[in-house]
């Protein structure tokens, strides 16, 4: 089960809604307070993180205890995302609810989420009262009618009745609905005319032929309908069968649910009153926008209408509405698309808010729409809308340019044209009503076509993908040889080399993806991603103002080029802000000018945020077992991500020609790295730790297969095509088995230094200043887990960067420097980490530092070194052994505790170290600290013969160190006390050699080294005797 995420919007019921099933989770696992803190915390996104980042900011700042429990946090995040005033408006909500338009199980289960959200505990006859008297009347005036025991009862019962009086409002409909349109329309008929006119027959003669209502005329005249208020008929038999329909805004509206086959033939124009009436034919209306009652009074049929009417366009019968408080003319995409007519770029777009919440839309399209309504023609400038009101919109502009005349009474526009007048005659209600019954269903059948085909061809392209990417791999495995394969994995794939040196899936890929790795970045702004950079200033900080950088001419000319190239991209834009800082031109590589803002004094009053960066060790231990390696560098990555609006003022800059400032985020922010690196997280957490590591712009995928990388590689490129960031085709690398990232050499057999770094170390000068050793040391400290007792090795180098200490460069330093270069040139394959293989260490100590190896199966996983300062200095050799021990133990922890590892060591006092029985206050804190780890020790017991034979030539080099005397032991016979010094200086010199072997094993030495062995066994028998 996974906790659902939060994304931090100021909605109380999204919120409550997540905290209820983040408590059912919790409720199945038993987790600590702590650890359902933590979990919670995980899934947080967008706004939530932020929020919550800068809450523990603050409380560590004000030094308040942390949020322990699940308890703390929930109350926490009430007060944040649930305002006060939220159960307020739920009380009054439940006070005023009631059904409306709502179906009976709607109005039931908005009345019962509202007494759940709002911990309402009310008995139930209460309940039921609330629910009784909220329901609609004719639904309320039957349910009440019967006794109840349970709510639910009360609510089937009421669910029952509504289903009830919509079966009886349809029959009622069906069989009134014909005849009511018939009685209305009739009177237009010269032959019923003639019929009413005539006397009647007889009583069966004049109640056959007609409806009752109209034979009698004077008795129903002062009938009053209570539906529509007409006259002349009862409610019963009122024609305006009506559905009140409530929009979002509480605004009613009435719509009519009659139909009818006859409707009455239009009127043609008169050119003696200057009427133009509505011209016939099938329309393409979309849909009805405003309805009323239907009356017998013809100017009555105008109360409550908007002007409608039909025109020609492209001799097509098209939907006109004219309305004085629309703003603007405007024709829909319907009419624009079914008519192809041409549309222009419009001069100044703007964004247009419906009001039922369906969004912005842009208009930025207009088109000229030429249109005729009988003899009436004309032509109008309109903006292309997504409407389904009607066809065009003639609004106030209209209005002015015709000097057109609204008559309210009669619903009628009238202006002068070449000396005539022109009066322009509405819609019927029934016409307007007439045309929506059509669109409704055309519009409907549309979408629903444009969907099913829609899902059929998302649905083939799937298919035929997969099919494709099938039948590739099929045919790739029967076609290379076993060496064929071989050759091409161990080889490096350079996308900058002809695409026959790349896997034809690699090449397919690329095809498919080709927009991801675009030649220039596109010419506009990156789209809004929800991650911006925002950062901001210390309170009370002097806002900095610097003056612009001294330049030459031809620096002065590039520097303006390339802001003038930002600006046409829109990246830049001409400042008036108050903070400004220099800008300067840096040499690159290739002969070209980058340009960098020297950001240091808006840095130095920033607020700086802590967004985790990855350790580069923890990347490197997810790549065991990987065999192809991919990398994808993105093109340009700061100028990807937008500034926060608002935020822009304070990246300004200055040059000799102005001031400007940046729309993108740009490169010396002091936290562009956490901003990038939060976006990478965000895009890609759904592939991190699985077969992906992100380090900025550099993206690592490893996969185990072909098959694998295939679907590993093909699914970043969906996020970064989906989220529009663009990689630099000629810094990446596709399918290889071995790969640079971030210095090192990774391949399927481990980490190794990078060649390009190792030459850089072996043509490195002899430093003749403090600076130049600090770069040396800096670049080997990179490298340090690679070279044994690296401290111990450095030390002379460290005595000479030590501050208040003068440069001075002796013979030790030079060795030392020399010792480096050729370790770091030799620098071992270290393995990746395997975790469910045994770990073993091994661990020394010598005068002036401690070090330690990390081994899988014989093989250094990594080194370890440390030089040793203050009172450790004198720690007795004992004590350093151990210590050498517990600083290994706690540098590589996260490796040793989960499963039991072995440690070697050839000192004999350290294999009965879990047998100790007195122990100081010193060694009982190391002991303590080791007894957590789950380990085994294994004792080397290596004899002074064994470890001068551990290397081969270490026999030579004890002969060398013994002529040239280092030992200073007084010339004579070999008795106890001399022996004994003898023994403990070659120990030690014997035990240096053993260390510097990586392996511990080597070869017995030359037979040239007899005199030596003689020499210590002498001293073994001086000692016994």
């Amino acid at each position: 089960m996974k906790i659902p995420s939060f994304q931090g919007k100021n909605d109380p019921e999204a919120y409550l809604e997540w905290e209820k099933k983040v408590e059912l989770i919790f409720e199945c696992h038993n987790y600590s307070e702590e650890k359902k803190v933590k979990l919670a915390v995980i899934e947080f996104t967008d706004y939530a993180i932020i929020w919550w980042d800068q809450l523990v900011m603050n409380r560590r700042r004000n030094h308040e205890r942390a949020i322990e429990t699940w308890e703390e946090m929930r109350a926490i995040m009430r007060r944040r995302f649930v305002p006060s005033h939220y159960y307020r408006d739920l009380y009054q909500k439940l006070q005023s609810l009631t059904q409306g338009y709502r179906s009976v199980d709607d109005y039931y289960k908005e009345m019962e989420i509202a007494l759940i959200r709002a911990n309402v505990e009310e008995d139930r006859e209460a309940t039921m009262a609330r629910f009784l008297n909220g329901l609609n009347r004719d639904i309320a005036n039957v349910v009440e009618l019967q006794h109840y025991v349970e709510l639910e009862d009360m609510v089937h019962m009421a669910m029952k009745v509504e289903r009830q009086l919509k079966r009886k409002g349809t029959a009622r409909y069906t069989s009134v609905s014909n005849a009511t349109w018939k009685s209305k329309w009739d009177r237009n008929d010269p032959a019923e005319a003639k019929r009413k006119t005539e006397p009647p027959k007889g009583k069966d003669e004049g109640t056959s032929n007609k409806p009752k209502v109209e034979s009698q005329p004077s008795r129903n005249r002062d009938i009053k309908c209570f539906k529509c208020l007409g006259s002349g008929h009862i409610a019963s038999q009122c024609p305006n069968r009506q559905v009140m329909i409530m929009r979002d805004n509480g605004e009613v509206m009435t719509e009519s649910k009659d139909d009818s086959d006859g409707m009455p033939e239009l009127v043609d124009a008169s050119d003696d009153d200057g009427v133009v009436y509505p011209v016939t034919g099938e329309s393409l209306v979309a849909r009805r926008a405003l309805n009323t009652h239907i009356k017998v009074d013809d100017a009555e049929q105008q109360r409550e209408n908007i002007f409608h009417t039909r025109c020609h366009v492209n001799n097509k019968v098209c939907s006109m509405i004219i309305d004085g408080e629309s703003c603007t003319n405007a024709a829909s995409t319907i009419l624009v698309e079914k008519l192809n007519l041409p549309t222009l770029k419009h001069s100044r777009p703007y964004k247009l808010q419906w009001l039922n919440d369906c969004g912005e839309v842009r208009v930025d399209r207009q088109v000229l729409v030429t249109f005729s309504i009988g003899k009436y023609l004309d032509e109008v400038l309109c903006d292309v809308v997504p409407m389904h009101a009607g066809h065009i919109l003639l609004g106030r502009s209209w209005q002015y340019d015709r000097r057109a005349i609204h008559d309210g009474f009669k619903n009628m526009y009238s202006f002068v044209e070449e000396g005539k007048t022109i009066k322009l005659a509405p819609l019927t209600p029934s016409q307007v009503y007439e045309d929506q019954l059509k669109l409704k269903s055309e519009v409907a059948h549309k979408r629903k076509s444009e969907k099913e085909i829609e899902q059929e061809r998302k649905s083939e392209s799937e298919n035929e993908q997969k099919r494709k990417s099938k039948k590739e791999i099929e045919q790739k495995r029967k076609s290379e040889s076993e060496n064929e394969k071989k050759e091409r994995e161990s080889s490096s794939l350079n996308l900058d080399e002809t695409n026959q040196s790349l896997p034809s899936l690699a090449v397919s890929l690329l095809q498919e993806f080709e927009h991801v790795f675009p030649k220039e970045m596109p010419n506009e702004l990156p789209p809004i991603k929800g991650i911006e950079h925002q950062f901001d200033f210390v309170p009370g900080a002097a806002i900095p103002n610097r003056p612009a950088y001294r330049s030459n001419l031809e620096e002065t000319k590039e520097l303006q080029r390339q802001v003038e190239d930002l600006m046409s991209k829109g990246y830049e834009r001409e400042s008036m802000s108050p903070c400004a800082v220099p800008v300067l031109l840096v040499p690159k590589k290739d002969g070209t000018w980058r340009m960098c803002v020297d950001c240091r004094a808006i840095n130095n009053i920033t607020v700086k945020y802590r967004h985790p960066i990855p350790r580069l060790d923890d990347m490197l231990d997810e790549l065991h077992g990987s065999c192809v390696f991919t990398k994808i560098d993105l093109k340009s990555g700061y100028h990807q991500i937008r500034m926060k609006e608002g935020d822009e003022w304070k990246t300004a800059f200055k040059t000799k020609y102005g001031l400007y400032e940046w729309f993108v985020m740009p490169f010396g922010l002091t936290n562009a790295l956490s901003t990038f690196m939060r976006l990478m997280n965000h895009v890609l957490r759904a592939f991190i730790g699985r077969f992906v590591v992100v380090y900025f712009d550099d993206i690592l995928i490893y996969s185990n297969n072909l098959e694998e990388y295939v679907m590993h590689v093909k699914s970043v490129l969906e996020i970064l095509r989906k989220e529009k960031l663009f990689a630099n085709l000629k810094k990446c690398t596709f399918c290889t088995d071995k790969l640079v990232f971030l210095g090192f050499v990774v391949s399927k057999r481990g980490i190794k230094v990078d060649e390009e770094k190792v030459k850089a170390i072996q043509e490195w000068p002899t430093p003749i200043t403090i600076s130049q050793v600090w770069s040396f040391h800096g670049l080997a400290s990179f490298y340090r887990w690679f070279v044994r007792d690296f401290s111990s090795l450095a030390s002379p180098l460290t005595e000479v960067i030590k501050k208040n200490v003068p440069f001075k460069w002796g013979k030790e330093q030079e060795k030392a420097f020399n010792l480096i270069k050729e370790k770091l040139t030799n620098a071992p394959l270290l393995v990746l980490p395997n975790f469910a293989k045994t770990f073993e260490i091994e661990c020394d100590a010598s005068g002036i530092g401690i070090g330690a190896v990390l081994m899988q199966e014989g093989r250094p996983v990594a080194y370890f070194s440390e030089k040793l300062s203050g009172a450790a200095l004198n720690y007795p050799t004992y004590d350093k052994e151990i210590y050498a021990l517990v600083r290994a133990l706690e540098n590589w922890q996260h490796y040793l505790w989960p499963k039991e590892f072995v440690i070697h060591t050839n000192h004999e006092s350290l294999k009965h170290l879990k047998g100790q029985q007195r122990l100081n206050r010193r060694h009982a804190k190391w002991v303590e600290f080791i007894e957590t780890f789950p380990y085994v020790i294994r004792y080397k017991q290596v004899t002074i013969r064994g470890r001068i034979l551990l290397k081969r030539g270490g026999m030579m080099r004890i002969q060398q160190a013994l002529l040239k005397d280092p030992l200073h032991v007084p010339v004579g016979p070999i008795t106890r006390a001399r022996s004994k010094k003898i023994k403990e200086a070659l120990n030690g010199l014997i035990q240096d050699i053993w260390a510097d072997s990586p392996t511990g094993h080597s070869k017995l030495g030359p037979k040239e080294d007899e005199g030596v062995i003689n020499l210590i066994q002498a001293t073994d028998g001086a000692e016994h005797a």
